[in-house]
């Protein structure tokens, strides 16, 4: 086990991915485990909201200077401690593991994930890491182990924000979207395990094999693939928004030094609206591609941000529109 990551992370990286080899190995224990992988979505996706939800109730204590009570002290500690990390190694597992989605898995999983695009759940997450400063003189000892484990994930770009746990829903989504509609030979072809081996393997297929025509047939899977492009679309168009109001983006290049403040948390969360927007093209696209038809609104945001007119000159943007755009011309 990584020493870099939460006993949650850890855990649940370890139990998911080993199942999925498993799964891969031995596929009459398929249902079984993918059964357990999809109701532990749907379950830490319920804790992270329920949990956040409590929190901006909270929080409006901090707002205002009331005196905090000790359990939104363990509350917070639960989110950042437990859940938070939880979610992250599921995201690892699912990103680092192939395996033989079927459609029907993939939008069991959109129903789990979506929930978490909520403004308001992404917000709550926002807030969370910054807030949590505020609390310090209420409890030093239990902010400091939190902020202590923030900082490490902080160190490693993953700041377990609103937006970067969206990251890893988009990303999901489009790797196992990919996998799902590209199905894994495994008698032909060699299983992939390692960091973001699904991930890397799944891109690769889709800009090199047909797209199987599942949307025509199956009403489930076209509702599922509109839900999940009108989310990330929505996100995608309110992200580009906050880009143009806001005077600089920040850079890598800006945290030389790692430290757990309520400014850095604050900049890395903007640090992540370039990668949500490039995650969430990938998504909009892969679902296009999957329901046969081109997006008129994705197709022009795409070209604007290929264009000298683009309000976000950022590589990792520019990057991720132009391999969207590889897709839909193949597809």
């Amino acid at each position: 086990m990584s020493p870099d990551w939460a006993l949650p992370d850890q855990l649940v990286y370890s139990v998911v991915s080993s199942l999925l080899q498993l799964a891969n190995h031995y596929p009459r224990f398929g249902k079984s485990i993918t059964d357990a992988v999809l109701e532990f979505s749907a379950t830490i996706v319920g804790e992270i909201r329920s949990f956040g939800c409590m929190w901006i109730q909270l929080s409006l204590s901090l707002t205002v200077r009331i005196t905090i009570p000790f359990g939104s002290i363990f509350l917070a500690a639960e989110i950042l401690s437990q859940f938070a990390p939880a979610f992250h190694g599921f995201y690892r597992a699912l990103m680092s593991t192939t395996y033989r989605w079927t459609p029907q898995h993939w939008v069991q999983l959109s129903k789990n994930l979506n929930p978490l695009f909520d403004r308001q759940s992404i917000e709550a997450l926002n807030r969370l890491v910054t807030d949590i400063v505020q609390l310090e003189e209420t409890d030093p000892e239990a902010i400091q182990f939190v902020t202590t484990l923030l900082a490490r994930y902080v160190s490693r770009g993953r700041p377990l924000s609103g937006y970067f746990l969206i990251c890893c829903v988009t990303e999901v989504q489009w790797t196992v979207l990919t996998q799902a509609l590209i199905p894994l030979d495994l008698d032909a072809e060699m299983v992939q395990f390692g960091e973001a081996a699904a991930a890397n393997h799944a891109w690769a297929s889709l800009l090199r094999s047909p797209v199987a025509t599942i949307a025509k047939t199956d009403k489930n899977f076209t509702t599922a693939l509109e839900a999940s492009k009108e989310l990330s679309m929505e996100c995608f168009t309110d992200l580009l928004v906050q880009i143009e109001e806001m005077e600089t983006v920040p850079s890598q290049d800006s945290y030389a030094s790692e430290t757990m403040s309520e400014s850095l948390v604050s900049s890395r969360n903007r640090l992540f609206i370039p990668i949500l927007i490039a995650m969430s093209q990938k998504l909009s696209a892969v679902c296009s591609a999957a329901l046969g038809a081109l997006d008129d609104n994705l197709f022009t945001r795409l070209k604007l941000l290929l264009s000298d007119q683009t309000p976000l000159a950022d590589n990792l943007v520019q990057e991720a529109a132009l391999k969207s755009i590889a897709i839909l011309v193949r597809k």
